[in-house]
C-alpha cells in the first residue's frame, strides 16, 4: 500500500499514523523523524508546515528540483500513459528567495478590527504572518506596516476581505484591499498610510459599489 506523508524526505526514517485510507493508497501524518534524510534542510520560513502554502522547504534545493522532475515524469507515465519517457533535469532558478512578485492575503475580523495572513494547512484557519521569505527579505517592513493598517480598519459585520500586494521592481508596493463592504474608516486609514509609508506607492480599496485610490496605480 502506498502511503503519502507530507513533509517527509527520501531517506527519512520516521514514525507516522494513517489518517485516511482508500482502496489503493492511504494518507499519513508524520509523528516523529527517527533518522533524518541527508536531503533535509532547515526551512527558512518560520510558518513552514503550518502555512498552507510552501510544501518543499524541508528539502535542500537540488532535492526540490529532483522532486519536481519526478512528479512531472510520474504524471506523464501514470496519467498520460506515456511509456519510455524521461523528463530532463529542471533548470534551477536564479533566485531561490524573494522571487514572488505578487501575493494575496486574507483579511479576517479580529475583535473590532482585522488581521492579515495566509490560510493555514488545515484549509480553514487564518495564520497571521509578519514575514514571507518567498516574497521579501526578513528585514522588510511591508508586513508590519500591513498589520498596523488593517488593525486600524473598523470591522463591518462579519466582512472578510482580501489584500493583494504587488512588488514593483524598486521594492515599492501596490496594495489592493477588497471588501464586500468597505470599512467605514477605510478612506481615512488608507490616506494616512499613503502619507506615512513611502514604500506604498499605490493603494486601491474596492467594494461592490465603491473604489478608493491613492498614488501610482500602474503595475509596470
Amino acid at each position: 500500500l502506498v502511503v503519502f506523508i507530507p513533509f517527509t524526505a527520501p531517506g527519512d526514517h520516521i514514525s507516522y499514523r494513517i489518517i485516511k485510507r482508500k482502496k489503493n493508497f492511504a494518507q499519513g501524518k508524520l509523528i516523529d523523524i527517527l533518522k533524518p534524510s541527508p536531503e533535509r534542510t532547515t526551512p527558512k520560513c518560520p510558518y513552514f508546515g503550518t502555512c498552507g502554502g510552501c510544501q518543499l522547504q524541508h528539502l535542500n534545493y537540488q532535492s526540490q528540483l529532483e522532486y519536481k522532475r519526478l512528479s512531472i515524469q510520474d504524471a506523464l507515465i501514470r496519467q498520460g500513459k506515456l511509456n519510455n519517457i524521461s523528463v530532463p533535469s529542471v533548470i534551477p532558478a536564479t533566485q531561490q528567495w524573494s522571487y514572488r512578485r505578487r501575493i494575496s492575503l486574507t483579511l479576517k475580523p479580529l475583535k473590532d478590527n482585522y488581521t492579515a495572513g495566509y490560510i493555514a494547512a488545515d484549509g480553514l484557519t487564518l495564520l497571521s504572518i509578519d514575514q514571507c521569505p518567498i516574497f521579501v527579505e526578513k528585514d522588510s517592513t511591508i508586513f508590519s506596516q500591513v498589520q498596523e493598517v488593517v488593525r486600524s480598519l473598523l470591522k463591518k459585520d462579519s466582512n472578510d476581505g482580501k489584500l493583494t500586494i504587488l512588488k514593483r521592481n524598486n521594492n515599492t508596493f501596490l496594495l489592493h484591499f477588497h471588501f464586500k463592504n468597505l470599512p467605514n474608516n477605510a478612506e481615512q486609514v488608507l490616506a494616512n498610510a499613503a502619507k506615512k509609508y513611502s514604500n506604498w506607492t499605490g493603494i486601491i480599496a474596492s467594494s461592490t459599489d465603491r473604489t478608493i485610490e491613492f498614488g501610482q496605480l500602474e503595475t509596470h
